[in-house]
């Protein structure tokens, strides 16, 4: 029955994505190249903070667009992006952050995306997440349906503890169960004022000035098991200094995601989680979130999604974990968006079933949602990295977000290949 379920929801996609092969020609014909300014960077003058609304200025605005002198003549559009940990309790902060960032955008001109996260950081939330420590706020032995198990059982499998790589090993909160109404409310509920403040602000724009919104993703980077990954008895670290902690990554690291087809399919016993169980219940997350932005009023060609994938980007040592595909990407509101590292040169041929993918979906339109050129092809540096910005921007793509502006500004061959590329009189829009 689980099966059938996910057939016919994927058969659902698919009648979709023929209807939407018809609008793609007009829908995707604004294509946006962004550079993310990073949240807590260091070492430049216009970092920003989203508990810092004063440092979103127009001078932090103009000191990207005027790297690119080509910009101002391109059919492409160059803007920032930024991303919001909405479960930050610092709500009333964060909003004026997010306020800040709109007047910008319409006072210097420059189109804007905007990630809201509940997923990547929650570290606020324990009342969800604490189901151990009696001695700290928020305890409840039921909040172990909250998290993500190692197993099948709630009681002995539940984590504690997990870890992320983004350039380098921290801890995070345990992994949150994404399947689970009460994780799938709290999400949902933290997304709202957000959705609203930016449906009310779209809406008093004129037509013209639309574009000045690039997008919203309402999700960062969302999949089973690898930005929280853990390790084998991680319980055990829990109350060890960081210092101690396994530093093999996602190579060691065990399957999750027994709680959320435990929480989606009620199948809680037998083997674990399979890639197509995994597709679904990251599927479903993607659209639940997507949809407080459209029911506020914001048009789902405003909503980029945004999935992590191993195209396979890890190597084959690598792969003792089950992960969602890039099917995981495709739902009914989103254009599907994806994290190319590795894949960054040429995601057409790199990527894995992204081909397919993007062929079956319903929206008409795709993004490479986080994307940064690591180097290793042939050529000079800027010949590398303008083939890179030109082979991503195929196939009705309409956004390149780097990750991030802190790094990028500082290779004079990376800003020279994408002046290059804004230069160019005619592509492949």
């Amino acid at each position: 029955m689980c099966a059938l379920r996910g057939l016919l929801g994927l058969l659902a996609l698919l009648v979709a994505a023929t209807m939407a092969a018809n609008t793609a020609g007009s829908e995707c014909g604004d294509q946006y190249i962004l550079m993310n300014k990073a949240m807590g960077c260091t070492g430049d003058p216009y970092c920003w903070s989203y508990l810092d609304p004063a440092a979103v200025t127009s001078e932090a605005f103009e000191n990207v667009t005027r790297t690119f002198p080509a910009a101002a003549h391109s059919r492409r559009h160059l803007g920032l992006s930024t991303q919001i940990s909405v479960l930050d309790p610092a709500n009333s902060t964060y909003l004026a952050f997010l306020q800040r960032i709109l007047d910008m955008a319409l006072l210097t001109k420059v189109p804007v995306a905007i990630t809201l996260d509940p997923f990547e950081f929650w570290n606020w939330q324990a009342p969800y997440w604490n189901h151990w420590n009696q001695s700290q706020p928020g305890f409840n032995a039921s909040n172990c349906h909250h998290v993500e198990w190692t197993g099948f059982d709630c009681n002995t499998d539940a984590t504690r503890i997990a870890w992320r790589d983004w350039g380098g090993q921290f801890r995070v909160a345990p992994h949150p169960n994404i399947a689970h109404p009460a994780v799938m409310a709290l999400h949902r509920a933290a997304l709202a004022p957000a959705a609203r403040l930016v449906a009310q602000w779209y809406d008093r724009l004129t037509p013209d000035q639309h574009y000045l919104l690039a997008f919203v993703k309402p999700m960062w980077e969302v999949w089973i098991g690898t930005n929280y990954y853990v390790y084998p008895n991680a319980t055990r670290y829990v109350n060890q200094p960081a210092s101690a902690d396994p530093t093999g990554g996602v190579a060691d690291a065990v399957q999750v995601g027994f709680a959320a087809i435990c929480s989606r399919f009620n199948r809680c016993s037998g083997p674990p989680p399979t890639t197509a169980e995994l597709d679904v219940i990251v599927r479903e997350y993607g659209h639940a979130l997507a949809t407080v932005f459209t029911e506020a009023g914001l048009p789902a060609f405003k909503l980029m999604g945004h999935n992590g994938v191993n195209w396979p980007e890890l190597p084959p040592s690598q792969h003792n974990v089950t992960f969602n595909s890039a099917w995981a990407g495709l739902n009914n509101v989103t254009y599907p968006g994806f994290s190319f590292y590795h894949a960054a040169y040429n995601p057409g041929a790199a990527a894995q079933h992204l081909a397919d993918v993007l062929t079956a979906s319903p929206r008409p339109c795709w993004g490479a949602a986080e994307w940064y050129y690591e180097g290793g092809n042939t050529g000079s540096r800027q010949e590398q990295w303008f083939a890179a910005f030109n082979n991503t921007m195929q196939n009705n793509n309409v956004l390149i977000d780097v990750f991030n502006w802190e790094s990028f500004h500082r290779d004079p061959d990376a800003v020279a290949a994408l002046n290059q590329f804004l230069a160019l009189a005619d592509s492949s829009v």
